[in-house]
């Protein structure tokens, strides 16, 4: 059974909360779903605001993870800041691996796409996955 699309983003959600706490922090949630931050966590660095996005891979590519570092709907478009928030919780939905990437990649990109295996013809300025998955907080 497919999660409906709201219902995919909360399971991500879920993942990045349970590593919150596993690493004895303490999590405050969006109540609605119009701010840029999901997720307050509080942890020995102080409060820190999070953004999940919950990514499927891609059908052309199933070795990558793309994170969009903007937002669009019915109206509306915008592009996350470093100003935003502190950091993206990105959980790939094939492995349920969590990356943590830095929001300040929205300083100098629109896009990241993060690597699961390193490609057959390299190409520079690729980023791996599993370089992100040591829980920062």
């Amino acid at each position: 059974m497919e999660l409906h699309k709201k219902d995919f983003g909360k399971a991500g959600e879920a993942a990045v909360i349970q590593q919150a706490l596993e690493h004895s922090c303490a999590v405050f949630v969006e109540f609605g779903d119009n701010s840029t931050i999901d997720l307050i966590v509080q942890s020995k660095k102080g409060l820190q605001r999070v953004q999940v996005k919950m990514v499927s891979r891609s059908a052309n590519d199933q070795n990558a993870t793309k994170l969009l570092l903007y937002k669009n709907g019915p109206g509306y478009r915008f592009k996350y800041t470093s100003d935003d928030l502190d950091w993206f919780a990105v959980v790939d939905a094939t492995t349920k691996k969590i990356a943590w990437v830095p929001s300040t990649v929205c300083d100098t990109a629109s896009s990241l796409t993060l690597r699961h295996e390193v490609p057959k013809r390299i190409k520079s300025g690729f980023e791996m996955f599993d370089d992100y998955t040591s829980f920062p907080l």
